[in-house]
């Protein structure tokens, strides 16, 4: 059966080996742990995502699904994702690709392509974000979960 939960420092290993598999190095995961969404199917890893919050901004890190996870599986794990940074009253969810078929998958959630003028200071402050705005063929993208309204 299928569970969607947050890490725990428990967790810290067993998602460190995860994200080794794909060669992937996830910093400060002994810190950030609580901020990683994972989904388990029989014990085993199939999907991670983490965020890093900054005032009431949030910059996705890591995003990893195994071939196992299906299309429908993806949908309700990011939604699920989205919908829990909502509750935390994040406004901004900004995440950075240089692969621009994710590109189509996230606008799907509603993201948008910005420039890096748009991003907020405190994410552009992330070191995170500073080390992968370096990457060739960047596209940052960003989410506005809470559209500010007009009081004109």
């Amino acid at each position: 059966m299928k569970q969607i939960h947050f890490a725990t420092k428990t967790d810290v290993e067993r998602l460190q080996a995860f994200f080794g598999q794909a060669h992937m190095k996830e910093e400060r995961l002994d810190q950030l742990y609580g901020n990683f969404m994972m989904l388990e199917e029989e014990g085993q890893i199939q999907a991670a995502i983490g965020y890093e919050q900054i005032g009431n901004d949030a910059l996705l890190r890591s995003c990893l699904f195994t071939p196992a996870v299906d299309n429908v599986t993806f949908l309700h794990f990011f939604e699920t994702l989205l919908q829990y940074i909502k509750e935390k009253s994040i406004e901004q969810l900004y995440l950075l690709t240089n692969s621009p078929l994710s590109v189509a998958i996230f606008q799907f959630f509603q993201f948008e392509a910005v420039e890096r003028d748009a991003v907020s200071e405190g994410i552009q402050t992330l070191e995170h974000f500073c080390e992968n705005i370096k990457q060739p063929n960047v596209i940052i993208l960003n989410c506005q979960l809470f559209t500010k309204l007009s009081t004109d």
